[in-house]
């Protein structure tokens, strides 16, 4: 036999044994036998890759280095990137991206890293965003293309992924801004108004973040008073008189006095702290990318863009139609120029080749890209100066079902969204959808209905992605609502004034509409782009007319559906139903002279013109007539469906009609397949859980009431786990969980079922962990041989493998516990976010602040069993402060009570601060002076504590104690 056909009978073989093992089912096998058929499969792989490599040990193929699999990596990116995309990642210079949401900013900027190490000696790389899943995403991908990050440290030693809140405390510690846009509101601004002229909030708040301390100045000064008149072109992009300028100047100068008055700093100050600091470590980066670009203040942007010391080093990407953050507003060609200034070059015509464009949506499905585009080319039509001009396309990955708009007035939103009566759903699948509201008043009635699942507003949801999205009276509750939407009908005064702003500005008067509608435009694509396969708008209010010239426009442009009263829903929800129950058409005279007027009310605007005219001559004829029920048939078929219905109607309709829910009807319109099984479902619960947690820790002033939504989808991945192990145990133990309503559950004889779910709790009482509870006398049983011959004298006759079945069980139960550990970990730290930062954000009466400083003292509880020292100190000393506040009001009966449990706190957020210091080096000196704060001594107790901790061997066991109630 020769050499080449004894390898292949070798090989022969070796597929031979591979289809053996192959051929047997691992789940069907208990650990120990599993363990042996993976060894054997394991061993298989070896010598088949030995003999590859001694088929071909002179080819270099067979040997791929980690440099090599990194230049695959590269090269299969490059495969998969358009051309616009691919001449973004390979452009030479300074790269300054443009696209709106879905187009692969983020893919362009890790495609140019790779590349850039690829074909350049880079040494440290830079990646800045606000955005901890985004940083989480970018520092996945990165990994599974062979990189390795850096050490969290500054500055960089190879690849660093980072947000900004990370990179302002290796720079300067744990400093944060204490004056946002709410605070500046409540605190600042009732003092500033009376200099105002008329002026709204938002758009002084935006002068003061952004053309008061604009791109490339020292951060520490500002404009003067004739720098800022030069531009009458305010940052939201309306313009502004003289008279407008010199008022916002003086409020500006006011606002900086009182500052520092209060001892308080904003973005801008943070960042101004972190120049001093990286001044002399300017330049220390070769690249800098940064992601998310119009989610930054120009300051922050500006420190960033001077960390670079390669000229060419600098990316940055965004999209600034989503710029819905009050602080931030600039174009990107506000960038460029200050990169030009950074560098001492002048800004010539070639800086517009700088910026590239994305103009292909990848993300959405076609009806969604649709209509956020047309939102944005409304938005630009009327305000050019609101954000950049892209023109975008849409690449059709899914069908091109266009979004749906839903117009119940007067109905309940929940009866829509959850069902009603027998068709009333559980629940709303966390993973896949998310209903947004407008404010948290507005969530509220959600819960109080009961609707079940995700509900964000959209400065919350900002950030996240879901397959189909409901967004819940979004149009109805806008504030000066019917001035907004009508800026979508060029007919409209609305839209003539926008129109004629570059040569005659707004009013005085106007200037609040202007920015809430500049503001509301870009909330409403924000929040159309967080869809990616559906989006649906459900309106209850009873005025339609607020956005009838928004959707009549969306339905000329053929991109909505209108689904108009609870007739129409019901035929498309259910129309066998709906052809049972025939819609009642009322034969009473007043109750038709009702319906008409009710309808002519709602039939406003030039488009309803033709309309209206048939109602007023059917009112006509009625008064001395009798009604015509084929009056509305023929109503409906010219004119549409009727807005409003008689209220008799509604009520008979609610009470007697079993309404579907929306939901699982638009997934399947759209696309949006349910989890294949229960495991994939709670693997997906988990996550988002995850997701919504890390949102919030983000930004926890503004997204605070996010970790009770994170909470809640933990909640339910319990119940799905839960269920995922009845159905596991009633599947003989395998680990495939078949969805509740598949028929494999129930394969085993009704006997067989009692036993196997006798075992699973019997073996979970034994496997529970002792607690304050206590624990579980059968946990003494620790042998799980034991366990065999137990339920050996109850097994059933036809059991005829009781070792295998118990193990499978208890291997079962061992992944569901530690899962249901894991979840419950996440729950509860997220209810100690919740809790804390309840207290130092939301508002509570006084009647609350009791219960709200023993929810801060079980967050402090909850954050030191997870060693956050720091979170754990503040905790305990805002529980302090709430009842500091509270002692002042109460008798003298109480102040005794109060006076202990306020000393109690003080001393274990003191303790904590010792904690913190213990694990942390760098924060040592700065953990010793708020302990000394709140022990209540000076500077000779913080050195006594140093000499002591300097010579202390033994550090004291503080969590302990702490951790006792």
């Amino acid at each position: 036999m020769t050499e080449t056909a004894a390898q292949q009978q070798c090989f022969q073989d070796l597929w031979g044994v591979g289809e053996t093992i192959a051929s047997i089912d691992a789940q069907e096998l208990a650990r120990s036998a599993r363990k042996l058929h993976e060894e054997c499969a394991a061993l298989l792989s070896d010598l088949t890759k030995r003999a590859e490599k001694l088929t071909a040990k002179h080819d270099a193929r067979f040997a791929p280095t980690s440099v090599q699999n990194a230049v695959q990596s590269v090269q299969s990116s490059f495969e998969k990137l358009s051309r616009e995309q691919r001449d973004a990642v390979q452009c030479p210079t300074a790269l300054f991206l443009q696209g709106r949401s879905g187009t692969g900013k983020t893919y362009v900027i890790v495609s140019r890293m790779l590349w850039r190490r690829k074909t350049s000696r880079i040494n440290s790389q830079l990646f800045v965003t606000k955005s901890s899943l985004l940083r989480d995403v970018v520092a996945q991908q990165l990994v599974d293309a062979g990189i390795s990050l850096a050490p969290m440290q500054f500055p960089p030693d190879g690849l660093l992924c980072c947000t900004w809140e990370q990179l302002v405390t290796l720079m300067i510690g744990r400093r944060k801004a204490s004056v946002d846009f709410h605070c500046f509101l409540h605190k600042y601004w009732p003092v500033l108004e009376p200099s105002a002229r008329g002026l709204c909030p938002q758009l002084v708040w935006i002068e003061f973040c952004t053309r008061l301390r604009p791109f490339g100045r020292a951060l520490a000064q500002s404009l003067s008073s004739d720098e800022y008149l030069t531009d009458d072109i305010s940052g939201l992009g309306i313009r502004l008189t003289g008279v407008e300028q010199k008022a916002v100047f003086t409020m500006f100068t006011h606002y900086r006095t009182l500052k520092a008055r209060f001892g308080e700093l904003d973005d801008i100050d943070v960042a101004a702290a972190v120049q001093r600091q990286a001044s002399h470590a300017s330049r220390s980066v070769e690249e800098v990318y940064i992601d998310e670009a119009q989610d930054f203040a120009p300051a922050e942007l500006t420190v960033l863009m001077a960390f670079h010391r390669n000229r060419d080093g600098l990316t940055v990407a965004g999209d600034t139609c989503q710029t819905i953050n009050p602080g931030s507003a600039f174009s990107f060609q506000d960038i460029v120029g200050a990169f030009y200034k950074q560098g001492g070059e002048t800004l010539s015509s070639l800086t517009a080749h700088r910026v590239h464009h994305l103009h292909y949506n990848y993300r959405c499905a076609p009806g969604v890209a649709a209509l956020a585009s047309n939102v944005a080319e409304t938005l630009l039509s009327r305000f050019p100066h609101s954000a950049d001009h892209i023109h975008e396309e849409t690449v059709a990955q899914l069908a091109a079902t266009v979004p749906i708009f839903l117009e119940m007035p007067g109905h309940r939103p929940a009866s829509f969204i959850m069902g009603t009566g027998e068709h009333c759903i559980a629940g709303i699948d966390a993973s896949k959808s998310a209903i947004l509201v407008r404010n948290d008043l507005a969530r509220k009635r959600l819960r109080d209905d009961g609707v079940w699942g995700t509900v964000l507003t959209v400065s919350e949801a900002k950030g996240l992605e879901f397959d189909l999205v409901l967004a819940c009276g979004f149009l109805g509750d806008c504030p000066h609502g019917q001035t907004v939407w009508a800026l979508a009908d060029h007919t409209s005064q609305q839209a003539k004034k926008a129109a004629d702003l570059r040569v005659d500005p707004f009013s005085r008067s106007n200037h609040v509409q202007v920015a809430l509608s500049i503001q509301e435009f870009k909330m409403l694509y924000v929040a159309i782009t967080r869809a990616r396969a559906g989006f649906v708008i459900l309106e209850v209010d009873t005025n339609p007319s607020v956005w009838s010239p928004l959707i009549s426009e969306w339905e000329r442009s053929n991109i909505i559906e209108r689904w108009t009263g609870a007739s129409q829903y019901l035929f498309q929800t259910d129309p066998e139903q709906a052809q049972l129950e025939t819609v009642h058409v009322t034969t009473n005279k007043q109750d038709m002279l009702s319906l008409l007027r009710s309808e002519l009310l709602h039939r406003t605007g030039q488009c309803h013109k033709a309309a209206r005219k048939a109602l007023n001559r059917e009112l006509q004829r009625l008064r001395i007539g009798q009604p015509d029920p084929a009056f509305l048939h023929a109503f409906e078929a010219e004119y549409g469906n009727l807005f409003a219905e008689c209220s008799e109607t509604l009520t008979h309709r609610e009470s007697q009609t079993s309404l579907r829910s929306v939901m699982p009807l638009v997934s399947s319109r759209f696309g949006v397949a349910a989890s294949a099984d229960l495991s994939t479902t709670a693997h997906e619960l988990r996550v988002r859980g995850r997701q919504l947690l890390s949102h919030g820790i983000d930004n926890p002033r503004d997204r605070w009431q996010i970790f009770a939504e994170s909470r809640q989808v933990l909640h339910q991945c319990q119940h799905v786990l839960d269920a995922m192990l009845m159905a596991q145990v009633r599947n003989r133990g395998r680990k495939q969980a078949p969805p509740p309503d598949s028929l494999e559950m129930w394969i085993l004889p009704d006997e067989n079922i009692v036993w196997h779910l006798q075992v699973a709790a019997v073996l979970q009482e034994a496997c529970r962990t002792s607690s304050w509870r206590g624990g579980s006398t059968l946990s003494l049983l620790r042998r799980l041989h034991l366990w065999e011959e137990i339920f050996a004298f109850i097994a059933p006759v036809d059991e005829k493998d009781v070792r295998n079945s118990v193990r499978l069980i208890s291997e079962r139960i061992y992944e569901h516990a530690s899962l249901r550990q894991d979840v419950m970990s996440s729950r509860a730290l997220a209810g100690a976010h919740g809790w804390f930062n309840k207290a130092c954000y939301g508002s509570s009466a006084q009647a609350e602040e009791h219960t709200v400083a023993e929810q801060c003292s079980s967050a402090g509880r909850a954050f030191l069993s997870f060693r956050f020292y720091h979170l754990a100190a503040e905790s305990f000393s805002q529980a302090a402060n709430i009842l500091q506040h509270a002692t002042k009001r109460e008798i003298t009966a109480r102040f005794a009570l109060l006076e202990s449990q306020l000393a109690s706190f003080r001393f274990k957020s003191g303790c904590c601060w010792l904690l913190r210091g213990f694990a942390s080096t760098k924060s040592r000196q700065e953990s010793l002076s708020f302990a000394g704060g709140e022990f209540g001594h000076g500077s000779w107790f913080e050195e006594s504590l140093t000499c002591w901790w300097a010579n202390a061997s033994d550090k004291p066991p503080l969590d302990r104690r702490l951790s006792c109630p």
